[in-house]
C-alpha cells in the first residue's frame, strides 16, 4: 500500500491474521486489578463537596502565585467507565491511589507537592492512596491531604517558605 493511503479496518485484519498478529480490535482480557476501588463511585453531592473545596484551592493558587499556575495540573483519575476503558487507562499509565493535583515546584526541601482532596474531615485515602503518599514522599516529595480552603492556603504557605 502507497505511503499515505489509510487502511480499512478489514484490509488491517487480513494483514493482521495474514502475519499472526493480534487484532486490535479484539478486546484483550481484563486483568484481575483491586475491583472494589475501581468500581467504587462516590455519591455525586459527596463528589461535589469535594470538587468545590479543589476548585476554591486552585483558584487561590492561580490568583496567590500566577507565576506558576501553569506548572500545577490534576490527575483525572476519576469518573465512571467501562471496565474495558478501566483497563484501557492502567495500561496508558493510570496508577491507583495518584493525587488528585500536582505541584512540580521544588523548593530547598522537597521536589514537588502532591495534594489529595477530600471533602471534609471524616473522608479517609484509600489504601491504595495511602501507598501511593509513603512512596512519594520517599523520593522526597511533600504530600498534603487537604479538607478546607483555609487549610490549603496555609500548606501552600509553609510549603513555599522553603523555596
Amino acid at each position: 500500500m502507497a505511503a499515505g493511503v489509510h487502511w480499512s479496518k478489514e484490509d488491517l485484519e487480513r494483514h493482521l491474521q495474514k502475519n499472526n498478529i493480534a487484532s486490535v480490535f479484539a478486546k484483550p482480557p481484563l486483568p484481575q486489578v483491586a475491583q472494589k476501588e475501581l468500581t467504587k463511585q462516590p455519591e455525586p453531592e459527596t463528589k461535589f463537596q469535594e470538587s468545590a473545596i479543589q476548585i476554591s484551592c486552585i483558584e487561590f493558587f492561580d490568583q496567590q502565585y500566577p507565576q506558576y499556575a501553569n506548572l500545577r495540573f490534576k490527575c483525572d483519575n476519576e469518573g465512571k467507565h467501562s471496565k474495558y476503558v478501566g483497563y484501557i487507562k492502567m495500561r496508558e499509565g493510570k496508577l491507583p491511589g495518584v493525587s488528585d493535583v500536582m505541584f512540580p515546584i521544588p523548593t530547598a526541601i522537597y521536589h514537588g507537592l502532591f495534594c489529595e482532596f477530600k471533602r471534609d474531615a471524616k473522608a479517609k485515602q484509600s489504601p491504595s492512596q495511602v501507598i501511593f503518599q509513603k512512596n512519594v514522599e520517599a523520593q522526597g516529595y511533600k504530600y498534603i491531604v487537604i479538607f478546607e480552603l483555609e487549610t490549603f492556603q496555609s500548606e501552600i504557605a509553609k510549603y513555599f517558605l522553603n523555596k
